[in-house]
């Protein structure tokens, strides 16, 4: 994470309108190569992104697990929590290596604020994509610190480790596949967005989301804690309502997804929803 700092400090950059965008040299430090993409970024990109908000994003997704799990337990000496915490931000830091390669701009637009972001995901997003995941970590660590019954075998748990690898790597297929993956719903005509239906996409509208509600329920497995799965089935119920809302949004909103979801006739789940 050093590299990534002193190169958001480094003088120099792309010109967004006025604007000098350096964090693009943190993603040039991501994909250990000068990035495909140059020019002109719209002024709204570059907003927020002077006081390195890349970086900023970055860092809290990376120390977010960690931090929450090991304060929560109370304890160092918790291998299945160094296990998970490696896998989760090891997957981070590996997939935005791999983003900044494929789609660099993708990351920008995930670091950015959006005045179009749809008034009812600027509820949801937060939800989704901190509380949820954090109030699972918050349950399993503090289980562990107040010895709490964990229902999960050795084997149970590994299996788990195995589904969750499979949840985070349907994520960043997904990411990888889709260069409007943006973490805000919202139609990106900025962006000359259009429908995406290769890879992952041609199975089901949107996988993405499968990736996180895979990976919410096989946590607590991982972690040894039932009590975990209290909120991560509801951070899964309410996953499944933000796919509902953007599912229509782009049915709504954006050119060519009704015939998208007219071929691709599931949501989430083939055969059943």
């Amino acid at each position: 994470m050093n590299s990534l700092v002193a190169a958001c400090n480094h003088a120099g950059g792309i010109e967004a309108e006025g604007h000098t965008v350096t964090e693009y040299e943190v993603l040039s430090s991501f994909s250990g190569h000068p990035l495909p993409e140059t020019g002109v970024v719209p002024a709204k990109y570059a907003e927020g992104l002077g006081g390195g908000m890349v970086t900023l994003r970055i860092a809290v997704f990376v120390l977010w697990a960690p931090v929450v799990l090991f304060l929560s337990s109370g304890r160092i000496d918790w291998l299945i929590g160094w296990i998970y915490t490696g896998l989760y931000t090891g997957s981070i830091l590996v997939g935005m290596a791999v983003i900044a390669r494929k789609a660099p701009g993708l990351i920008v637009e995930r670091a950015t604020r959006h005045e179009n972001t749809k008034r009812w995901d600027n509820v949801l997003m937060p939800i989704v994509g901190f509380a949820a995941p954090g109030s699972i970590w918050l349950v399993a660590g503090l289980g562990w610190r107040f010895g709490w019954l964990s229902a999960f075998s050795p084997a149970t748990q590994m299996v788990g480790v195995v589904i969750l690898v499979i949840g985070i790597a349907l994520q960043f297929w997904s990411m990888t596949s889709n260069k409007f993956f943006s973490s805000v719903v919202r139609i990106q005509h900025d962006r000359a967005q259009v429908v995406i239906s290769d890879g992952p996409y041609s199975y089901v509208r949107h996988p993405g989301y499968v990736g996180f509600i895979v990976v919410y329920l096989a946590t607590p497995f991982v972690l040894g804690s039932p009590w975990a799965l209290i909120p991560a089935v509801i951070a899964s119920g309410i996953t499944v309502l933000r796919t509902w809302l953007e599912d229509r949004t782009l049915t709504d909103e954006l050119s060519g997804y009704h015939e998208y979801a007219h071929r691709i006739r599931y949501r989430l789940v083939p055969g059943l929803w």
